[in-house]
């Protein structure tokens, strides 16, 4: 695990500032509470994190090991999370330097950026694989904004930990940090969901009502004025609220199908058809009834109840994905999100790109893809979705392998293990690059020929009566193997 003191970190929050201040907003934000409806949960900001039957996946920006892979290397397609969450995650959040997640046992890890505490384990040094958050009772969800995370317990209270420059921990001060969870004031019990945004943090209560606290410059708030709080303020007029979701310097609010916004509009992300910043809910234009939300760093989008996709706000690199970009493209009302159709599950907007999961088990994305953050191999800008490599999205998926009986022989302490692979289904794999994994012992670079793949590999003596797990890992991105994997378990003899 890399592991590096506040001294590489000294600059981010300046730059994570001006980001702030160059766009209007500069990060996402996740939300909590329950799983969404599809087997995959996305999250996205400069990174992009998924839970892929209870694994972790993360690709993109991995400036500051937010993908948890270990090391700093960006990935256009999605890899492994390090450190055993490959099973049991049950949530990803994505802040802007930092990764978090929710785990089966109630337990949270996070890994990232970590200048400000972001990460919760007492200490301000930089990881690149996840580590536990201390001091936390059970949890049921968590989000992470530009440097602070929040989290959900299962008795319904909310803690946060992390950067405190405009009161966001909502523990009653400011212009400190916390480096471990600490109580926001009055929320100890009687919340169903925590968003965070660049610089605030909202939570919606079991009443169906809604609080927020910290920045204020654009009424993100939501309170009818523009003044910081380090606490937790009621947001006016809304009732009945089932679903919120945050923004870079906005929020926005769902309930029966109708959604409202407010904060920063800029870009028109509010979706009420000006760019007028308001500091109340203010009702979203033209737009169906909605399932789902989510909020990017200068855009909105939306699912709705027959599963159809939309977008507003900032398009400056096709956020939307409706096939435009620049400046002048922006909308400051929904609009669809092309070739997207029905049988979408769950959206999630970052901080200059999309993502959305399908009901099918695909992931698609879009928009800016200067550091892989799309998923798709490349680092080319997309205007429409683009599905994710190894995510679902297309070909064929490596589903059996056959491994001949393996032949052993012992040289001193060790077993020398010979085998040959067989078959693998479907046959179309043949040809593709492949890399063999026994155990911690790996294979790589190899060009598969079905039939005649033999392959060589030696276990310590005492371990030889052990199972071998053998994966074959297709690191193709051809229509036929899209980075997939199969895992036969053999036995030596």
């Amino acid at each position: 695990m890399k592991l590096h003191t506040t001294a590489r970190l000294a600059t981010f929050l300046a730059l994570a500032t001006i980001a702030f201040l160059l766009s209007g907003a500069a990060s996402i934000i996740s939300t909590t509470g329950a799983v969404a409806a599809s087997p995959i949960q996305v999250a996205a900001n400069g990174h992009t994190c998924a839970v892929i039957a209870g694994g972790a996946k993360c690709w993109g920006n991995n400036t500051y090991g937010q993908l948890g892979r270990g090391g700093d290397a960006d990935s256009s397609v999605p890899v492994d999370v390090a450190h055993g969450l490959t099973s049991g995650v049950l949530s990803v959040a994505t802040g802007a330097g930092h990764s978090c997640a929710v785990l089966s046992g109630g337990s949270a890890a996070c890994w990232g950026a970590n200048n400000a505490g972001q990460l919760g384990d007492t200490s301000q040094n930089e990881r690149d694989a996840p580590v536990t958050v201390l001091n936390l009772p059970p949890i049921k969800g968590i989000a992470t904004g530009q440097v602070h995370s929040c989290a959900l317990t299962t008795s319904g209270g909310v803690k946060c930990w992390g950067d405190n420059t405009f009161g966001q921990l909502g523990n009653g001060e400011s212009r400190t940090f916390s480096t471990v969870p600490v109580d926001v004031v009055g929320l100890t019990s009687g919340v169903k969901q925590v968003v965070t945004g660049s610089y605030n943090s909202c939570a919606l209560t079991t009443g169906g009502t809604v609080k927020c606290w910290g920045n204020n410059d654009f009424g993100s708030l939501g309170n009818g004025s523009k003044d910081p709080s380090s606490t937790p303020v009621a947001v006016k007029n809304l009732t009945g609220v089932t679903s919120i979701t945050a923004g870079g310097a906005h929020n926005c609010a769902l309930f029966d199908g109708h959604v409202r916004c407010w904060g920063d509009n800029g870009n028109g992300q509010l979706g009420n058809g000006t760019r007028t910043t308001s500091t109340l809910p203010t009702k979203v234009k033209n737009l169906p009834a909605a399932k789902q939300i989510s909020g990017g760093a200068g855009h909105t989008c939306a699912v709705t109840t027959a599963g159809a996709a939309l977008c507003w706000g900032g398009n400056v690199n096709g956020d939307l994905g409706n096939g435009r970009s620049g400046v002048g493209e922006l909308s400051t009302v929904p609009v669809n999100v092309s070739g997207a159709g029905s049988g979408i599950a769950s959206i999630a907007a970052g901080a200059g790109h999309t993502c959305m999961a399908l009901t099918s088990g695909k992931v698609k994305c879009w928009g800016t893809n200067n550091h892989g953050e799309v998923g798709d191999g490349t680092t080319t800008e997309r205007h429409t979705p683009v599905p994710v490599v190894g995510l679902g999205s297309g070909g064929v998926t490596a589903t059996s392998l056959t491994i001949k009986a393996p032949e052993t022989a012992v040289r001193g302490t060790l077993v020398i293990v010979k085998g040959k692979l067989v078959s693998v289904k479907p046959s179309c794999v043949s040809g593709k690059k492949v890399k063999l994994t026994f155990g911690d012992d790996h294979k790589s670079g190899t060009t598969l020929s079905t039939g005649k793949y033999r392959f060589t590999f030696t276990v310590a003596k005492h371990d030889a009566s052990k199972a071998i797990t053998v994966r074959v890992t297709f690191a193709g991105t051809t229509a036929c193997a899209r980075s997939s994997s199969v895992v036969k378990t053999i036995t030596l003899q």
